[in-house]
C-alpha cells in the first residue's frame, strides 16, 4: 500500500511537466511494479533506467523503498546508476546509491552500491569522497576508499589524498559547547588505518625522504589511537624502492623491535637480506632458533627461507652443520621445525635421510614439518619412512600430513592410486578425506562411482570432498548423484550441493530438491555441458542466485546458512570497554552488551533444523554444551539465550583454546569467532602459529571460519577467515 501510493503520486506530480509518449510508458511500468512488487522481475526496472527522464528516475527511487528482496533492490540501484551524467537527475540518483552504501544492513547491497559509485564517471568520485570523509561504518568507508583509489588521478586527487594521510597528525576535533551538543550531537569522524594507508600508497612517490622517515618513526599511537604499523611498512617499501640509505636503518629498527607487528618484521628481514646479504646468515639462524616470544613463527619461517637459500651456496659451508645440529640434541620443537624448513631444499639423498629421522620425533609439529620438508625435496627415498609414519601415528594431523607428502612424492603411481582407492573408503576420517581430495585432483572418470558412494558417508567433511570430486568429473551421472543427495542434505551442505549443480548446469534454482528433480527430468536427455565461454554469464547468475536465496539470519551482518554452527565469543576483560560512539563526547555501548544482543538475535533467527553450540573464552574456555551441538527448538533456544545473557567479561584472551574446543566437535561445519584483542594466554599465543595449527586441523575438514574483529585490526582473525574461505568484518 505504501509503495503503490508513493509511486502513483510521483508519476502524477511530473505528468504535466513531462508530457510525452515516454510518460505513458513510465505509468505502465509503475502500474506493473505496484501490482507485482518484487515479482515484477528486473526488466521493468532496467527499462526505467534506460528511459533517462526525471519521472522514470523518481519512479526508481520509490521502487527501491517498495522492494523487499536484496536482488530487486540491487537491480534498482543499477538502474539508478544509469542516471549519472544526466544533469537534472544524477544528484538524487547517486545520493540514493550513496544512502544504500552507508545505511543498508545487508553487506551485499552496501558493496554493490560502492561499486556502482566507483563506476559512475560523472559524480561517482564526489560521492565516494563524501563517504570517506563521513561517520559511516569503517568497512563502508574503507571500501569507498578502495574504489576511489582505483580511479586516482594525481593532478585531481593529490591534495585530497594528502589530507587523508595527514589527518592523524592534526589536533583532535574540539567539542562544541554543551548546550549546542545537547540540541544537535556532534558527529565524530575517525581516521582509519586502511584509508590512511591507501592514501600513502598513492602519494608516497611525491613525498620526500624526510617525510617518509618521520612518518615511519612514529612508533607510538597518535591522539586518535590510530596504529601506524601500516604506514611504517609502506614507508620502508618506498624508501627501499628509491635506494634511500635510510631504508637500512629503518629495516634494522623494525626487525629488532619486539613490539613491531610480525608482518613488518618479515618485510624488514627481506629488506635486510637484500641490502646486507649472507653476512646476516649467522644472526638469522640464531634468531630463528629463539622462542615465539622473541621470533614469531611467520618471521621464523621467513628466516628459514632466507637461510636455506644461503645454505645452498657451497661458500656457506658453516651453515649446514649448524642447521643439522638443531635437529638433534636438546633443541626444542620450534628450533627443529626451523631447521627442517631451512634444509628442505638442500643437499642430496644423505640429507633426505637426515631429515627423515625427524619423522620419529615425539612432537607433533616436528613430525608435520618433517613431512612438509620431505615433500618439498621430491626425493622418493623418503616414501618408506613416510608410509611407516602413516601406519603407526595416532595423531590426526600427522596422518594427514603424511598422506599429503606421500601423494606429492608418488603422484600418479599405479600402486599409490590403488592405495588411495582403498583409503577413500577407510573408517579413518582423516586418511579417507585426504585420499578423496587427492583423487579429486586427478579428475578421472573411473573414480566417479567411488565419489558417488562417498556422498552417502555419515561424515559431512567426507561428503564435501566427494562432492568436489563428483563435480570435477561432471557429466549426467554426476548431476544425477548430486541431485539425489540434495534431498538428504541441509544447511551448508545443501548449499554446497546447489553451488556444484549451478556450476555444472548454469541453473539458478533455490535449494529445493523438487525443483531440481523436475528440471533434470526434462533436461537430462538433451543436456550439454557448459562451455568455458559461459564463465562470465555464470558469475553474474551466481551473484543473482545468492541474492535471491539470501537468508535473514545474520551475525554481525554475515549470513548464516549452516545447520551445524559453533559461535566462539571473547569474554575477556577488554570486552567491558565501550564501542566507539558516533558522537563526540558521548559514551558508546559496552562491547560485551553488543555481542550478547547480536548473538541472542542470531539464536532467535536460526533455522528450526539448525544445530549449534556456544564457546566462550577469556583466560580459560567454557561451553554452553559440554559436548556436541543442540537443536534450535524453543527449549534449547531459551536455555542458550539464558546462558548468553549471564555472560560477563574478565581475564585474558585464550583464542587458541577456544578454536581447539570448537574443532573437537565432529559435527561442526561452520564457526563464527568474535574477539576484541590479540591472543594473550593459552597453549599458543603467537598469532602466526595459531594460524598454522588451524590450517593443519582444517586441511581435510574444510570448516568455514567467519571472524568479527571488535575495536581493532587483528591479523589472526583475517587469516582464519581467508584460509578457510570465510568472511571477515570489523566492528567498532
Amino acid at each position: 500500500m505504501r509503495s503503490a501510493l508513493l509511486l502513483s503520486l510521483l508519476v502524477l506530480c511530473f505528468a504535466s511537466a513531462f508530457a510525452s509518449p515516454r510518460l505513458d510508458e513510465v505509468e505502465d511500468l509503475v502500474a506493473r511494479i505496484n501490482t507485482d512488487k518484487d515479482g515484477v522481475g528486473e526488466k521493468p526496472i532496467q527499462r526505467l533506467g534506460e528511459i533517462g527522464t526525471r519521472p522514470a528516475m523518481e519512479a526508481l527511487l520509490a521502487a527501491y523503498d517498495a522492494m523487499d528482496t536484496l536482488y530487486m533492490r540491487r537491480e534498482v540501484l543499477r538502474a539508478l546508476a544509469k542516471y549519472d551524467g544526466i544533469s537534472d537527475c544524477e544528484q538524487r540518483a547517486l545520493q540514493k546509491i550513496s544512502d544504500a552504501a552507508t545505511q543498508e544492513d545487508a553487506r551485499e547491497l552496501r558493496e554493490a552500491a560502492i561499486k556502482l559509485l566507483g563506476d559512475a564517471q560523472s559524480l561517482g568520485k564526489h560521492f565516494l569522497a563524501l563517504i570517506i570523509d563521513s561517520p559511516a561504518e569503517d568497512s563502508v568507508r574503507s571500501k569507498a576508499m578502495e574504489a576511489y583509489a582505483l580511479r586516482y588521478e594525481e593532478k585531481e586527487d593529490l591534495k585530497f589524498f594528502q589530507k587523508l594521510f595527514r589527518q592523524a597528525d592534526e589536533d583532535a576535533p574540539k567539542l562544541k559547547p554543551k548546550k549546542q551538543r545537547e540540541k544537535e550531537p556532534q558527529l565524530a569522524i575517525f581516521v582509519l588505518p586502511k584509508i590512511r594507508e591507501l592514501a600513502l600508497e598513492k602519494i608516497a612517490p611525491k613525498l620526500d625522504g624526510d617525510e617518509l622517515v618521520e612518518a615511519a618513526r612514529k612508533m607510538e599511537k597518535d591522539l586518535t589511537d590510530l596504529p601506524r604499523d601500516g604506514v611504517r611498512r609502506l614507508a620502508l617499501i618506498e624508501l627501499e624502492r628509491r635506494g634511500d640509505k635510510r631504508a637500512l636503518d629503518l629495516a634494522r629498527d623494525m626487525y629488532e623491535s619486539k613490539v613491531e607487528k610480525s608482518q613488518n618484521r618479515v618485510l624488514a628481514a627481506e629488506v635486510l637480506a637484500k641490502l646486507e646479504g649472507e653476512k646476516l646468515a649467522g644472526k638469522f639462524v640464531e634468531d630463528g632458533s629463539k622462542g615465539s616470544d622473541v621470533t614469531p613463527s611467520d618471521l621464523r619461517d621467513k628466516l628459514a627461507e632466507l637461510v636455506g637459500a644461503w645454505a645452498a651456496d657451497p661458500k656457506q659451508k658453516a651453515l649446514l652443520p649448524r642447521l643439522e645440529k638443531l635437529l638433534t640434541g636438546k633443541s626444542d620443537a620450534g628450533q627443529k621445525a626451523f631447521a627442517l624448513r631451512a634444509l628442505a631444499k638442500i643437499g642430496d639423498e644423505k640429507m633426505t635421510r637426515t631429515l627423515a629421522k625427524s619423522l620419529a620425533d615425539t612432537d607433533e609439529q616436528v613430525q608435520i614439518a618433517a613431512c612438509d620438508a620431505l615433500a618439498l625435496r621430491g626425493d622418493k627415498t623418503a616414501v618408506a619412512d613416510l608410509e611407516k609414519l602413516l601406519s603407526t601415528s595416532k595423531r590426526r594431523t600427522v596422518q594427514g600430513a603424511a598422506m599429503d607428502a606421500i601423494g606429492s612424492l608418488r603422484y600418479g603411481e599405479t600402486d599409490w592410486l590403488a592405495k588411495l582407492e582403498t583409503e577413500a573408503e577407510s573408517e579413518n576420517e582423516e586418511t579417507r578425506n585426504a585420499a578423496l581430495w587427492q583423487l579429486a585432483k586427478l579428475a578421472q572418470k573411473r573414480y566417479l562411482p567411488l565419489f558417488i558412494r562417498a556422498l552417502e558417508n555419515a561424515e559431512w567433511s567426507t561428503r564435501l570432498a566427494a562432492l568436489k570430486g563428483t563435480e570435477i568429473i561432471g557429466g549426467p551421472d554426476a548431476i544425477d548423484a548430486i541431485i539425489r543427495r540434495l534431498a538428504k542434505e541441509e544447511g551448508r551442505m545443501r548449499r554446497e550441493c546447489c553451488d556444484a549443480l549451478f556450476r555444472l548446469t548454469g541453473q539458478t534454482f533455490p535449494p529445493d530438491p523438487a525443483a531440481w528433480e523436475k528440471w533434470w527430468g526434462q533436461a537430462k536427455s538433451g543436456f550439454k555441458p557448459l562451455g568455458t565461454g559461459d564463465l562470465w554469464r555464470l558469475q553474474q547468475e551466481e551473484e543473482t542466485r545468492r541474492l535471491t536465496q539470501a537468508t535473514k539470519n545474520t551475525f554481525y551482518g554475515m549470513r548464516i546458512v549452516s545447520h551445524r554452527v559453533v559461535f566462539i565469543i571473547d569474554v575477556s576483560g577488554s570486552m567491558n570497554e565501550e564501542t566507539r560512539s558516533p558522537y563526540l563526547g558521548k559514551p558508546g555501548e559496552p562491547r560485551m552488551e553488543v555481542a550478547k544482543r547480536e548473538l541472542i538475535k542470531c539464536i532467535d533467527a536460526l533455522d528450526k533444523d539448525a544445530l549449534f553450540n556456544i564457546v566462550v573464552f577469556s583466560s580459560g574456555v567454557d561451553r554452553w554444551l559440554d559436548q556436541g551441538v543442540a537443536q534450535s527448538k524453543d527449549r534449547e533456544r531459551g536455555e542458550a539465550k539464558t546462558f548468553v545473557s549471564r555472560l560477563g567479561a574478565n581475564g585474558g584472551t585464550n583464542l587458541y583454546g577456544s578454536l581447539e574446543s570448537a574443532f573437537a566437535d565432529p559435527d561442526v561445519d561452520t564457526i563464527y569467532v568474535l574477539s576484541d584483542g590479540e591472543p594473550s594466554v593459552g597453549t599458543v599465543i603467537d598469532p602466526a602459529e595459531i594460524r598454522r595449527r588451524v590450517q593443519q586441523w582444517n586441511e581435510h575438514r574444510k570448516i568455514a571460519i567467519h571472524t568479527i574483529a571488535v575495536g581493532g585490526q587483528f591479523q589472526v582473525l583475517e587469516w582464519l577467515a581467508q584460509d578457510s574461505g570465510g568472511s571477515h568484518v570489523k566492528f567498532d
